[in-house]
């Protein structure tokens, strides 16, 4: 999700391994009545429900042979094109793709298809192979690398502005109980393997691998900043507006999309990850709260957050397709 627009959120929706942008689906007539605001002293809150008021959904979308447009005041430079091809199918089949500081590499990340690797119950045509990884390309698709693997679904990237680092918010495995383990956002370091499946934080081993990938078990970078487990944490932004007050400013916000087989739900927030100087303290704080009902119903799951040219906060949700955007309400802006 980007606001100008975006064009960094894939999909493999043709089924042929050839990435598709999804650039946008949202109902223009909610935005304004979806806004919240939050003020110099309490944190940001949304009660009320944002139900689909308008037929008017709107997809822009770039394939090889095809290119839909909305009437947005933007036009394409011209035709749709392909750049990238035969990518694994299927499992997570989300992509993300980000652009290197100078320009002049392109990064895609590719999930898991399983859980944990089991692929001896997978022909070897759907293993695991080429998987849970980040790709880097020059910005044509050309001199394919592995730039980081271990990656179980890095589901959004983004690249930090002045440090010019890659960072991913990486969904982990399931099976091991509602406290394990942590999903997690990190800097992505140019190759560096992460653990999965063998391993997680650092050189624990997953019981369903014992003894396997010991050559790697010394080799297993830690993730900067290790979240509520089983959260979905989704796409992730820098806030580089100028709207929010001054301590906001090179902070994170990432998405949380929420648990689907913890016994007691998690997630189903947007938090803002902290930094320091331009680095993580290990530390997140609740920025978007109140979209659980109780233990079995939500109204709404975050997936993206972009900032807006007005220091803002665009947020998307899947529960019910709607954008929210959210404001500071303060006398005091930087």
């Amino acid at each position: 999700m980007s606001p100008d627009p975006p064009l960094d959120k894939l999909d493999e929706r043709a089924g042929d391994g050839v990435l598709v942008a999804v650039i946008g689906c949202w109902q223009p007539s909610e935005v304004d009545r979806s806004a919240a605001t939050f003020g110099p002293t309490s944190r940001l809150t949304i009660t009320p429900p944002c139900r689909r008021r308008s037929r008017d959904r709107r997809i822009l979308s770039a394939a090889a042979d095809d290119a839909v447009v909305p009437n947005l005041g933007v036009q394409p430079a011209g035709p749709a094109e392909t750049i990238v091809t035969a990518l694994p199918q299927g499992g997570h089949s989300t992509r993300d793709v980000v652009l290197s500081a100078d320009g002049t590499r392109m990064f895609v990340s590719i999930g898991s298809r399983s859980n944990v690797g089991e692929r001896p119950i997978y022909a070897p045509w759907r293993s695991d192979a080429d998987r849970a990884l980040v790709l880097a390309f020059t910005p044509e698709g050309r001199d394919q690398r592995f730039y980081a693997t271990g990656l179980r679904n890095c589901v959004g990237m983004a690249v930090q502005p002045g440090t010019g680092e890659l960072w991913c918010s990486v969904n982990e495995r399931d099976g091991l109980g509602d406290d394990l383990v942590p999903d997690f956002v990190t800097r992505v370091r140019e190759g560096a393997f992460y653990g999965w499946p063998w391993f997680y934080i650092g050189g624990n081993q997953d019981p369903r691998h014992p003894g396997e990938g010991a050559a790697l078990h010394n080799q297993v970078s830690v993730p900067d900043v290790l979240l509520q487990p089983h959260s979905a944490s989704m796409a992730m932004t820098f806030y580089d507006g100028g709207q929010f007050p001054a301590e906001y400013r090179g902070d994170i916000f990432a998405a949380f999309h929420g648990s689907w087989n913890r016994s007691r739900r998690t997630g189903y927030k947007v938090v803002r990850v902290l930094l320091k100087n331009g680095q993580p303290t290990g530390e997140y704080e609740d920025f978007l709260t109140g979209l659980v009902i109780n233990d079995k119903s939500v109204w709404a799951r975050p997936v993206g957050v972009a900032v807006a040219q007005d220091g803002s906060l665009l947020v998307s949700e899947d529960g019910n397709g709607s954008i929210w955007r959210v404001s500071y309400a303060g006398s005091t802006r930087s």
